[in-house]
C-alpha cells in the first residue's frame, strides 16, 4: 500500500459531524449512551417528562389546591 502511515496522519478531536439517535431504538436494544455522546446528540423520538405525559393532572391537582375553602 502506498500513502502515509497512520501513526503519522494528525488526530482530529472535534468534528462537525453530529450524532443523531433515534431514542425508541436504545430503548429497545437496552443500550446506554456514553454521557458525553448523549449531551452532544440530535435526539427523535424523545419520550416526554413526567409533566409533559402528566399535564392535565398536574394542572388539576394545583387547582383543586388553589380554591379557597
Amino acid at each position: 500500500m502506498e500513502g502515509v502511515a497512520l501513526g503519522a496522519l494528525p488526530l482530529i478531536e472535534e468534528s462537525s459531524n453530529e450524532y443523531v439517535f433515534d431514542d425508541l431504538e436504545p430503548e429497545r436494544s437496552r443500550l446506554t449512551l456514553p454521557p458525553e455522546l448523549d449531551r452532544r446528540a440530535l435526539h427523535l423520538n424523545v419520550k416526554p417528562g413526567f409533566y409533559a405525559a402528566n399535564r392535565s393532572i398536574v394542572l388539576g391537582a394545583h387547582a383543586q389546591d388553589s380554591r379557597p375553602g
